[in-house]
Parts: structure tokens; sequence; C-alpha cells
């Protein structure tokens, strides 16, 4: 490893050492990888900045309660307030997200946690649900999806993980994803529109109408 490469290691290990609960093996690790950064580097120190609402989320996880909640939405340009009952608390590519049942859409959905502005315990137990084993991001998919996506909407897919990439001459991409939420692959579709279009994968090509469907009827209501 080059020195830049272990800093970056370094800066990287002693950040998810911040937040465990259980350093073991990761703190020995970095003791060694040490003595082999500059002086300068070797006592860097790394702050992880406290998420609003992270552990009050989590409470409500574990009691089994529903909360209400200030939601802003970039997207729309708008706060709403809902009432969801949370169901997993989860970090996924560098932001915390709450996966819970949503008052105001019927839906499980996924809230990014730094945009909720306001928190209220309802102190009301949250309906038993069963099927909502939130999945760790593309960590054991239940599906899988084969897009073929265009050069201008490359960007949109190149964030995430993937289990087969395939370049071709018009500069256009095959990308297989593992999916585990359906959600998101409707807005990823809908977003990249027909710069986006589904090889393969069952049920995925209903996904975008459905998705569609849904946003248009938020207008129009």
């Amino acid at each position: 490893l080059n020195t830049a490469e272990l800093f970056a290691l370094t800066t990287m290990g002693r950040a998810a050492l911040a937040v465990t609960d259980d350093p073991g093996p990761l703190a020995s690790a970095l003791e060694k990888l040490r003595p082999l950064l500059p002086d300068v580097a070797a006592t860097i120190a790394v702050e992880i900045a406290t998420v609003a609402h992270l552990d009050e989320l989590r409470r409500a996880v574990e009691r089994n309660i529903t909360v209400e909640i200030e939601y802003f939405s970039p997207a729309a340009g708008s706060r709403t307030l809902r009432t969801i009952a949370p169901r997993k608390v989860f970090d996924r590519l560098g932001h915390w997200y709450v996966s819970a049942d949503d008052s105001r859409s019927g839906e499980l959905r996924e809230f990014r946690v730094d945009r909720i502005e306001s928190l209220r315990d309802t102190g009301v137990e949250a309906a038993p649900r069963e099927d909502v084993e939130a999945r760790e991001w593309f960590a054991d998919s239940v599906d899988r999806v084969t897009l073929r996506v265009a050069p201008d909407a490359r960007w949109l897919v190149e964030p995430y993980p993937f289990i087969e990439r395939t370049m071709l001459d018009d500069g256009s991409v095959e990308v297989t994803l593992g999916v585990s939420s359906e959600h998101w692959l409707g807005r990823l579709l809908v977003r990249g529109g027909t710069s986006i279009e589904v090889i393969a994968g069952d049920g995925a090509r209903g996904v975008r109408k459905q998705t569609a469907s849904r946003i248009l009827s938020r207008y129009t209501k």
C-alpha cells in the first residue's frame, strides 16, 4: 500500500470504529497500520456527526410503537406530517434509513433519517408485521434485474454494486443488479425513462408503470 491508500484505509477504519459497539479485531488492525503512516497522518482523528432522531427510531423499533414525523422531500420540495411504524433502522451508502409502515401512503417505505425534521413518540403500539425483514442494500436479494442503460443515464446506476456488467460498443451498459426494494427499482426506472430498458427480471417490467402511476396519482387527487 502507498501512503494515500494507507491514509484512506485508516480513515475509513477509524470512522467504522467510531460507530461500532465491538471494536475487536478492527482496533487491533488499525494499531498495526499506525507505524506505517507518516507522523502527521498517524495522529488523525475521525469525528462522526450525530444523526438526529436515530436513537428514538431504534427505540420505536424495539418497543413496536408508531411515531409522528415531519419529513422533508427534496424531490417535491415540501414537508409532510406522517405517522409511521418503524420496522428497521439501517445504513446504506453513507446515509441512515428507517424502513417503516407509512400511514400516508399505506405502504412500507424507506425514509432517510437526516430528512426527518421532527419526531414525536405517539406511544401507540404498531400493528404486528411478519414480512418486514428489511435487508441490507443488495444483501441476500430476493430478485435480480438486468438493465440496458444508455450513456446519458449510466450515472444513475454507477453508484450501486452490480452482479454482472458488460460495456457495449455504443457506450451503453448492460448491468445486472440485485434488488431488495421494489420501491427503489421503480424510482430508478422512472428517473431513467427511455434511457433504461429492462432486459430480464421477474415482474420488473411492470414496476416502472406502477411507480409512475402512483406518482401521478399524488398530483391528480
